[in-house]
């Protein structure tokens, strides 16, 4: 995305639109864990640090990669550049921080902040792709970003119906990593130039990782339920 310059500093749009969308995300889950009851399930604290720990990771992914970065430029490793793959080190981070939280809480509340987590990640995600679709790319890949668009936004419509009667089972988390995963996935076979496709590609990578993430949330679900049921 382009850089947007705000006196002497310069911020990439992309930076402001996770921002947004994740202010977005937070609210619309907060109310709806409000309404249906899942305020002690829906930790706010807990997913801004798991995000500021995930920018950590990315900053400091130059040493992560290369430790002996640090004996060599001792503190100056700070001022470094995280290079185009310190986002997926600190997404990944941020995610292990994550599932050792939801690790800890009891299966019901586990359950429901995992769903109230994928309410809150469609609204990230919807948010992103409309900002991708009407400002970014030329008429040969427009057409794509908006297309996804509309399907992310009725994916998000669908969710937030279904939760009101599946929030706490998990299966509103699965559904949203399986179709928006599926819809990401979809998008990254259209490759129209060769400015898009290194982003293209890597939605794809991210669309195959939440399709199979989903499907596994699915199977864990299916074992769980035939565990009560028995």
């Amino acid at each position: 995305m382009e850089l947007i310059q705000v006196g002497p500093i310069q911020l990439r749009l992309e930076w402001i639109v996770l921002f947004a969308g994740g202010c977005l995300g937070m609210i619309a889950a907060h109310l709806l864990a409000k309404k249906m009851k899942y305020e002690l399930a829906w930790d706010a604290d807990t997913i801004v640090q798991a995000a500021v720990i995930g920018v950590m990771g990315w900053k400091l992914s130059p040493v992560l990669i290369d430790p002996s970065l640090i004996m060599e430029f001792k503190w100056s490793v700070v001022n470094f550049a995280p290079p185009e793959n310190g986002k997926w080190i600190g997404l990944f981070i941020a995610a292990i921080y994550l599932v050792i939280y939801l690790s800890r809480l009891d299966p019901p509340m586990r359950w429901g902040c995992l769903d109230l987590l994928g309410i809150a990640m469609a609204v990230l995600l919807v948010t992103k792709q409309w900002v991708n679709g009407l400002w970014n790319g030329g008429l040969s890949i427009q057409w794509i970003e908006v297309s996804v668009a509309v399907l992310e936004s009725f994916i998000l419509y669908w969710l937030w119906l279904a939760s009101f009667t599946k929030l706490g089972t998990g299966e509103i988390f699965a559904d949203f990593l399986s179709f928006s995963g599926l819809v990401l996935l979809a998008r990254s076979l259209f490759i129209y130039s060769f400015e898009a496709q290194k982003l293209l590609l890597e939605t794809g990578w991210l669309g195959m990782t939440m399709t199979v993430t989903g499907l596994v949330f699915y199977t864990l679900i299916s074992i769980r339920k035939e565990r009560d049921s028995s």
